[in-house]
């Protein structure tokens, strides 16, 4: 249920149930390890929630974010960061800043002020999000579906999706192909012991002929995701396979002889038949369920029944007190891609509509992505196997 009472009495109540929660989670802080800190900061969150009134929120949604953004791009722009890692890092004082770079102390101070207390930045979102509340009113509040004419387009003034729009722009790419370089680093991984059972769901039961596929990474970008598996799980055999667009895997290097890198559109037919499982990592998110099944049936026209298997790495949203970082990307998705995170029951509807019956989900966080294994509807593939 959903609570409409914003009174003193009622959020003070809450505020105090919250600060209890927290003043015992803080107690376990030093031996508790990182789930203790990520529920001090869920706990931390609902507290400004409850603390805050309407106005106040609204305020910051409309004041503050924006705000934000532009001093970070004008940051950027000035390159004040490479400023205040130099001489070790050590502190300066806003006019010694201001000399470096040439700009006014005061305008400085002000800036500086504002980037301290932002931590992301969204340059090609930025205009999108200012033009996305005209953009529902002149569509009538209807959800984007097309991703060649939504609010990316709208914002941006193009007739380019968010991806050529982006490989038209280096720096922009390179930014982007940087991110998930690093976006998994401290984070939860499907390959980790405590997560997906890489050995009882694959490596078990797996063909070994020289020639035998073990992973086809489609949309793979340059092969972060491969090296890992390849580092934790040395024991695995046969081929790797990385596809992604031709831009981008001319930009692949260093695979050596462990990995083959194809350019692929993965709306035409997948070239690699028979795989023991066919890998996609945050892909569907970017499109809505048509396109997704026009992935999907590529990838189903050439796995093996008892023998492939569909592993899906992307983010399912919680029907109830969703974590806040995938309800910000759900609203990115929409404004950039006309796509949307889908919740477990929306993965296993998609999955069936394309042929694929869902044989398990393992999830270690809510707020980081699960790994979904599918197989051909009729594959008698279980958990158990």
């Amino acid at each position: 249920m959903y609570s409409t009472d914003f009174s003193s009495t009622a959020r003070h109540a809450e505020a105090q149930g919250l600060l209890h929660g927290i003043e015992i989670e803080g107690q376990k802080l030093v031996s508790g390890g990182d789930d203790t800190r990520t529920n001090l900061i869920t706990k931390a969150r609902f507290l400004i929630a409850a603390l805050e009134t309407p106005v106040e929120t609204v305020t910051w949604i409309a004041w503050a974010e924006p705000t934000r953004q532009a001093a970070l791009r004008i940051a950027i722009d000035q390159r004040l960061f490479e400023h205040l890692v130099k001489d070790h890092g050590n502190a300066k004082t806003k006019q010694q800043l201001a000399l470096a770079i040439g700009a006014d102390p005061k305008l400085m101070f002000e800036k500086i002020r504002t980037v301290a207390y932002s931590r992301a930045c969204a340059e090609t979102a930025g205009p999108v999000f200012q033009k996305l509340p005209r953009y529902l009113a002149e569509t009538r509040w209807i959800s984007p579906s097309d991703i060649a004419a939504g609010p990316f387009q709208y914002g941006q003034d193009t007739d380019s999706t968010v991806w050529q729009w982006r490989s038209e722009r280096p720096q922009l790419e390179q930014a982007f192909n940087n991110h998930m370089a690093e976006y998994h680093q401290g984070r939860p991984s499907w390959m980790d012991e405590n997560f997906y059972p890489v050995k009882a769901r694959l490596l078990q039961g797996m063909k070994t002929g020289k020639d035998e596929v073990a992973i086809v990474d489609i949309g793979g970008n340059v092969g972060y995701g491969l090296h890992e598996l390849k580092t934790k799980h040395p024991d695995l055999p046969g081929r790797f396979v990385l596809q992604d667009r031709p831009d981008v895997i001319e930009k692949v290097i260093d695979t050596g002889d462990s990995i083959e890198s194809y350019a692929y559109d993965f709306f035409t037919k997948q070239p690699v038949k028979g795989a023991r499982a066919y890998f996609m990592d945050s892909i569907l998110h970017d499109w809505d369920d048509s396109d997704c099944r026009r992935i999907l049936h590529q990838i189903a026209g050439v796995m093996g029944k008892g023998h492939s298997k569909l592993l899906i790495n992307e983010n399912i949203v919680s029907d109830r007190d969703a974590d806040w970082k995938l309800t910000s990307l759900d609203r990115f998705m929409m404004a950039l891609a006309s796509s949307f995170e889908r919740a477990k029951t929306e993965w296993i509807e998609l999955l069936r509509s394309a042929g694929f019956r869902v044989v398990g989900i393992w999830t270690v966080d809510s707020a980081v992505e699960s790994l979904i294994e599918a197989v051909l509807e009729g594959d008698d593939t279980t958990l158990d196997m």
